[in-house]
């Protein structure tokens, strides 16, 4: 294979991965508020499902993370008091 075609490929495998990543991110993040088109209704997958992925996400920082328990005691303890 020439050089010349090696580049080539090599550019037009750029840009088609630049075209691919800019359509995901689009389809992700809009359109923000749901847009009929011929019957069908598009939203972004992130403002589709924003409400359901910020409860999984408290719920996993509370359970995991930090508990309310822990933040509890360390503000109550008496090292804390007397400070």
């Amino acid at each position: 294979m020439s050089p010349v075609t090696t580049f080539i490929i090599i550019i037009l495998s750029a840009f088609t991965g630049w075209i691919v990543i800019k359509i995901a991110l689009l389809l992700v993040f809009h359109p923000r508020l749901p847009v009929k088109i011929m019957g069908f209704t598009l939203q972004g997958i992130l403002p589709r499902y924003q409400l359901t992925i910020s409860k999984k996400t408290a719920s996993l920082v509370m359970n995991e993370l930090v508990s309310f328990d822990e933040i509890e005691h360390t503000i109550t303890s008496t090292e804390n008091l007397e400070n």
